[in-house]
């Protein structure tokens, strides 16, 4: 079925805070050139407690980010085909997924998610760095603008900042092609962008044209490996 309002947020850092055991989400509030707010929600663990896998460039050099300094800051709505700038980790050479490894939330050292995602944000705040979350949009109207001033959190923003495809149940609904998440970030000083790419252990893949799971889960074929 796919998942809904899929796109990308340009922006730049406002405030971030590390996801917590009771909701494992990286948060980062972005503003766009009329200070106009947007929340960044980052699985940094997955619903069922298993890591969450991860691949990091800190010198991502591909041919799709050419286009995306040429976006208006705030949310661009992308088709999920492959011409309008979607991703796609199957079917794009954004990076060779074999590499991606499961990664603990938090942990002893700084060997973990939260800190590894923080140390970019944290980069990207003082440096002016423009950051691109590519995902699910949403607009909670439910929450009151006194809710949204107290909570220091604006009502829309972007989730499902991992890959979209090769769920299986009770996921199956979300899958879809061309409508993966990642986080971008260009650093204008040294012209470097820093990519983040995640996925589930639960997740395939290897999908058909509706990004439904053709093989195994990567928990499957892995064996439920984790990294130290």
């Amino acid at each position: 079925m796919s998942i809904q309002n899929y796109g990308v947020i340009r922006g730049q850092v406002v405030q971030y805070a590390p996801g917590l055991t009771q909701s494992p989400h990286f948060r980062i509030t972005l503003a766009d050139n009329s200070n106009q707010g947007y929340q960044v929600d980052v699985n940094v663990l997955s619903r069922d407690g298993s890591e969450v896998l991860y691949y990091a460039n800190e010198n991502f050099q591909n041919d799709m980010t050419q286009n995306l300094l040429s976006l208006t800051p705030g949310f661009t709505p992308l088709k999920s085909n492959a011409n309008s700038g979607a991703l796609d980790y199957l079917r794009e050479s954004l990076f060779d997924t074999s590499k991606m490894k499961p990664l603990p939330m938090d942990g002893p050292s700084q060997n973990d998610l939260d800190a590894f995602i923080g140390t970019v944000v944290s980069s990207a705040q003082t440096s002016n760095a423009s950051v691109f979350a590519f995902g699910q949009y949403f607009n909670d109207k439910s929450r009151s603008a006194a809710q949204e001033r107290r909570e220091n959190l604006p009502t829309q923003g972007i989730h499902d900042i991992h890959m979209n495809q090769g769920n299986g149940s009770p996921y199956e609904s979300d899958n879809g092609t061309y409508q993966d998440g990642g986080l971008l970030v260009y650093f204008p000083t040294d012209e470097r962008w820093v990519a983040t790419f995640l996925a589930f252990q639960t997740q395939a893949f290897q999908t058909d044209d509706q990004g439904n799971p053709t093989g195994p889960s990567w928990a499957d074929q892995h064996g439920g490996e984790t990294l130290e």
